[in-house]
């Protein structure tokens, strides 16, 4: 397949994902989540003093952490089309698997910097006390690039592992009890040792991390060792990213061999029975 050819099927793919969230009522989500992020920052921070308020703590955590989500946009993404056939059909296509792949992490990406850029944009509008300049702005950016190249392997392996819809909802259940006490709402060191422990292991802790290392300007008050340590973060996130990688290669061309007729109708049947439809 020409480079030409490649790129042409990885940009339609990627529109086709885009269209409708940028597009379409996909849009309502682009705000309204931002705004419940700022809502709360903003409650957080009222009658609070101090260099840095809870609600800027909440923010900053939330602007690396969130590109976690990656994770959880490609595994909803792939179960989706693995339901509706669009991977079985994929498969048959030279190539497919490759440039899918290159398509939804694309796609994840874009939609991660808008949320990015969002929240961001409004923290500097209903935050007095979030420190923020063009070069930190940049540093921002790609902070987030690197944490989506970090955290989209994960997607990739879950979304091959998530069979069914009861499998989707723990999935989905186990990432946010992660997300949430990730040390983005409230600081890691009030869990107990072991939970924080745990939580060291996962890239979102880390991901968070670096964007209060950014924007909080040194102050670690709330981090467990009472220190930043970016280059700790650095590089258990390229850890993750690396190994990942390594292993999405065989996850996936795994994933695609198992997608056949008799698998789709399967799950198709099982689906319909768990809302009534024979």
């Amino acid at each position: 397949m020409k480079l030409s050819d490649a790129l042409r099927a990885i940009g339609i793919n990627v529109w086709a994902d885009l269209r409708p969230q940028l597009l379409g009522g996909g849009v309502v989500a682009f705000i309204f989540v931002p705004a419940v992020y700022l809502a709360l920052a903003s409650f957080m921070t009222k009658g609070s003093e101090g260099m840095y308020t809870p609600g800027t703590y909440m923010i900053a955590g939330i602007i690396g952490a969130n590109g976690a989500f990656v994770a959880v946009q490609v595994m909803s993404e792939m179960y989706s089309e693995r339901v509706s056939g669009t991977l079985l059909r994929v498969r048959i296509v030279p190539y497919g698997p490759l440039l899918w792949a290159i398509a939804k992490t694309t796609n994840a990406t874009i939609v991660t910097l808008v949320y990015q850029v969002i929240i961001i944009g409004g923290a500097v509008l209903f935050l007095d006390d979030l420190p923020l300049s063009a070069a930190k702005l940049v540093t921002a950016i790609g902070l987030s690039l690197f944490i989506v190249a970090a955290c989209s392997p994960i997607g990739f392996i879950l979304g091959a592992l998530v069979r069914g819809s009861y499998s989707m909802m723990f999935a989905y259940l186990a990432f946010l009890i992660i997300f949430c006490t990730s040390g983005v709402f409230f600081p890691l060191a009030l869990l107990p040792t072991w939970a924080q422990l745990i939580q060291q292991v996962f890239p979102l802790y880390w991901s968070g991390h670096l964007a209060r290392h950014l924007f909080l300007n040194g102050d670690a008050t709330f981090e467990p060792s009472g220190t930043f340590m970016p280059y700790l973060a650095i590089g258990i996130l390229l850890a993750w990213a690396v190994i990942g990688y390594g292993l999405v290669v065989f996850v996936i061309r795994r994933s695609f061999r198992s997608e056949t007729i008799s698998s789709l109708t399967t799950l198709q049947q099982k689906l319909r029975s768990r809302v009534g439809i024979s």
